[in-house]
């Protein structure tokens, strides 16, 4: 199940309770297999990171 172990989060706000204000949720970071712009193969962390705000 994705998310189980903290690799993603999920944040929830109440509008009527909250009018302004904003929430940054930062997931656990893994390691990903990418290709550099030289076209070489390597590994390196990514981490998911979300920005919500309420006006």
């Amino acid at each position: 199940m994705e998310g189980a172990c903290g690799e993603s989060t999920i944040s929830v706000y109440s509008p009527m309770y909250i009018t302004q204000g904003a929430i940054m949720a930062v997931g656990a970071s893994k390691p990903t297999s990418i290709v550099d712009k030289d076209g070489y193969f390597s590994v390196k962390s990514q981490m998911l990171v979300s920005f919500s705000c309420l006006k």
